[in-house]
């Protein structure tokens, strides 16, 4: 499944902001507009990206907790060491955002005609037309007549202040006080909106200026997307 490269982008971003614990202290303009000003015409964005990403680290802009040759012995007690993995993949934003050089690898393993690519937006627009079709591609008879509704809705909120924080820790690690809470939510919803209303802050927002800023970094995954999915122009439109 692919989806508009920079919303899959921003979206990969918020999943490291909406930490416990911000694993990336940068905003995602800062990020877009840095790589942005260091581009250079030839260069794969992906290496672009690995400098600026190294820099940040240098600044210690990013979490020093969830990357290192130690990380899996240190922090979740296992007997190996991280040093064949690639810790910081998920910092990489745009180099994992270009789905056209994963589908040509797999397609260079894999018979073209057993790979199947679904438009993430295509599916949430018409959920049944894009099912019925994946059904069809597996060779399953079977046909969904039932209206499906798909809404994206995936709501972030951060924890606000120490009091926020330890309660969210608190619920991870007693089930008595995470039984309490789905109790209150569903016996006493007055009271859980007003604790939510002031232990929690919005996710960040993706402004149309950094939108258009980060679509001109992966200018070529949206030609190459044009080109072979030409119902893409529409639904991953400019602001």
């Amino acid at each position: 499944m692919i989806r508009d490269p920079v919303q899959r982008a921003f979206s990969s971003y918020i999943h490291l902001f909406k930490r416990d614990k911000p694993l990336d202290l940068r905003s995602f303009d800062q990020i877009v507009s840095t790589i942005s000003r260091r581009s250079e015409k030839g260069k794969p964005l992906e290496l672009t990206e690995d400098e600026v990403l190294r820099n940040a680290i240098q600044d210690e802009l990013i979490s020093a907790d969830h990357f290192g040759k130690g990380y899996l012995r240190e922090r979740l007690d296992v007997s190996f060491d991280s040093n064949f993995e690639d810790p910081l993949w998920p910092y990489r934003y745009f180099a994992e955002s270009q789905y056209s050089k994963k589908i040509n690898k797999i397609r260079n393993v894999f018979d073209k005609s057993t790979v199947k690519i679904v438009v993430f937006e295509r599916l949430i627009n018409s959920p049944n037309r894009v099912i019925n079709e994946v059904f069809k591609f597996l060779n399953l008879n079977i046909e969904s007549e039932k209206i499906l509704s798909l809404p994206h809705k995936n709501e972030t909120t951060l924890p606000r202040g120490q009091l926020a924080r330890s309660l969210m820790r608190l619920r991870k690690q007693m089930a008595v006080v995470d039984r309490v809470w789905r109790y209150l939510e569903v016996h006493a919803e007055p009271i859980v909106r007003c604790i939510r209303s002031i232990t929690k802050k919005p996710k960040p927002t993706l402004s149309k200026e950094t939108y258009n800023s980060a679509r001109v970094l992966l200018k070529n995954e949206y030609e190459y997307w044009a080109q072979h999915k030409t119902f893409t122009n529409s639904f991953w439109r400019r602001h």
